[in-house]
């Protein structure tokens, strides 16, 4: 499938070229024991060579998704602010694709992927701007509506992906501290569940006492039947783990 001219704006020619080539390609798939063994004896080289044309095989696989939505979502300009700024980051990409993995091409590369994660800070949001622009428009049909679905599905876990390989890199071989020294990278390999259930727990209380002037209480049991009575650790990213249970919380609370 081509890219058309009305989803890339004012990014076309070589750079359409280059969005067909790597759409064709499909995503390496990663455990989370592979980014810890490599976090613990990689290189920044072999870190960059890799993620240069990883980042470039994402991103133009997301954005070929773009071209199956509703042409009337497309044109709504929030959705055209997303689509803009993957174009952009695609391009901003692209200008590595050639080179050498020396050390300035390396720290400039890291100075990139800050930038690219800057604009895409308000993805979410903007994207859900976008869907409200369309149902204030003309609505949307059940089909219609099933499709926008499966999208943002697929959509938001690309994101969360391209974000985990963006900072995981920036933590280990870039100037971005560890949230603490045992981390590797972005993941704790002995993640506290309990210690995270509960932050994410009394941050959704106090967003329920301040709407709602009430909140519900837990009482959270713990069971680890690999070694009783001891705190239940696992291999995690914290902050995914707490944006899990947060929005969970959310959820009971409503």
């Amino acid at each position: 499938m081509r890219f058309s001219r009305k989803l890339l704006g004012p990014f076309v020619g070589s750079l359409a070229k280059k969005l067909d080539y790597y759409s064709q390609f499909q995503p390496s798939s990663l455990t989370i024991q592979q980014y810890l063994d490599f976090g613990r004896i990689g290189t920044a080289a072999n870190s960059y060579t890799f993620l240069k044309n990883e980042l470039l095989v994402r991103l133009a696989n997301i954005m070929q998704e773009f071209t199956l939505l509703p042409p009337k979502l497309l044109q709504m300009p929030s959705s055209k602010m997303v689509s803009n700024w993957y174009a952009e980051s695609f391009e901003d990409l692209l200008a590595f694709e050639a080179s050498d993995s020396s050390p300035d091409q390396v720290a400039r590369f890291n100075d990139q992927l800050t930038v690219v994660l800057k604009r895409h800070a308000h993805v979410v949001e903007t994207m859900a701007e976008g869907l409200i622009e369309l149902r204030e428009s003309d609505g949307v049909d059940i089909a219609s509506e099933k499709g926008i679905q499966y999208f943002l599905d697929r959509f938001y876990i690309n994101r969360i992906s391209i974000r985990m390989l963006q900072n995981q890199h920036l933590v280990v071989f870039g100037n971005v501290l560890p949230e603490s020294p045992r981390h590797v990278g972005c993941i704790d390999p002995a993640c506290d569940v309990e210690s995270v259930v509960y932050d994410a727990f009394e941050n959704a209380r106090f967003l329920c006492d301040r709407y709602y002037l009430t909140s519900p209480s837990m009482k959270l049991e713990m069971h680890n039947a690999a070694d009783k009575g001891k705190p239940i650790s696992i291999v995690a990213v914290p902050s995914h783990l707490y944006h899990m249970m947060f929005e969970l919380f959310k959820v009971g609370a409503q």
